[in-house]
């Protein structure tokens, strides 16, 4: 818990008006169709990216969203997903793209996560939430971007821990080793 609040107390209300300013948005209402990599058992990179340009083609030339589904169901996977935040469990990509697109429109090219290559369709999006309301999740990422960022943030905030607590180490080996090791 120390750790967690820790890395909270390194965000500044600038990186979190920064972060607000550039990253959220309101909550998007997507579905996809993804086309998997599976270089064992399916599709190679290539043969998945290919195959996500033939679906757009496809759809570019006016065939509708259902049926591309239908001809390619054998080899694709479709999901409607609902409304997501800005901060969703979704791969990054596929939130940037969420963002970026209008309503109503598609993926002109297709997007790559660790799933494979999507399409996606944005379907509705609610307005940006106030800066007040999301102002801790904004803070909650941005500590968990410093906790990714630096390997040595647990190890810091451990130090600080024993600062604050005015610890002191008797033992002057073990004061000397402990200097040394920080």
């Amino acid at each position: 818990m120390y750790y967690d609040n820790y890395a909270l107390g390194l965000v500044t209300d600038d990186e979190i008006e920064k972060y607000y300013e550039e990253d959220v948005f309101g909550d998007v209402d997507s579905k996809h169709i993804l086309v998997s990599i599976d270089e064992e058992n399916g599709l190679s990179d290539e043969e998945a990216k290919k195959l996500a340009q033939e679906i757009i083609a496809k759809l570019d030339s006016g065939t509708s969203w259902d049926d591309v589904i239908s001809e390619y169901k054998d080899q694709i996977i479709d999901e409607e997903l609902g409304y997501q935040a800005f901060n969703a469990n979704l791969d990054s990509a596929y939130l940037e793209e969420c963002k970026n697109l209008e309503v109503g429109t598609y993926s002109k090219n297709p997007v790559l996560s660790s799933y494979g290559y999507h399409i996606v369709y944005k379907i509705d999006q609610k307005d940006k939430p106030e800066l007040d309301s999301v102002k801790e999740e904004v803070r909650e990422v941005l500590a968990d971007e410093k906790k990714n960022d630096d390997e040595n943030l647990y190890y810091k905030a451990l130090i600080h821990m024993r600062e604050e607590a005015n610890i002191e180490f008797f033992d002057t080996k073990f004061n000397d080793a402990y200097s040394e090791y920080i």
